[in-house]
Parts: C-alpha cells; structure tokens; sequence
C-alpha cells in the first residue's frame, strides 16, 4: 500500500472498480449461457449483472447529493446566510 493518503484511497477505490468488473463478466457467461440447466441460471447471471449496474447508478447519484446536504447542513449550524436545506431554488431566482 501507498504511504501518501490520497494515493491509498486511490488504490482502495481501484480495487473495488476492478472487482466489480470482474464480478460482471463473471456474470456474463451466467447470463448468455446455454445447453443443459441454463434456463435456471440465466436469471442469477442477469440480476447480478443488473444489480451491479442499479447500485452503481445509484451512488453515482446519491453520494454527491449527501455531501451536498451535509455541507449546507454544516453552514446552517455555523449561522452562514448561504445555507439553504431542503430547496432547490436558486439564489438569483427569488
């Protein structure tokens, strides 16, 4: 492992984008295989490859969103008049 901080979250996180990687086309032969038992296992291969797909939308989404309130939940406690919770107004708009 890397001494220097932000290479070793780097490291970490390149590690999870390769197993995830190979978890998914792990899951490919699983989902187009054919022959003998396939019709039973075509479907563990397509919701592993799907779920893996949802979750990844998914945190792509919603960890900006909560870093975003957690930081206006932060100036809203600091007394900051640019702390804005729960709108999506912008600021000229009003």
């Amino acid at each position: 492992a890397q001494v220097h901080r932000n290479g070793l979250v780097h490291e970490r996180a390149q590690r999870r984008r390769n197993a995830r990687g190979r978890v998914q086309f792990g899951a490919v032969p699983l989902a187009l295989g054919t022959g003998m038992g396939s019709e039973l296992r075509r479907p563990l291969g397509i919701s592993i490859i799907g779920g893996l797909i949802v979750s990844q939308a998914l945190t792509l989404f919603t960890t900006p969103v909560i870093y975003l309130f957690m930081d206006n939940l932060r100036l809203k406690i600091q007394g900051d008049k640019r702390a804005r919770l729960f709108t999506a107004t912008p600021e000229g708009a009003r």
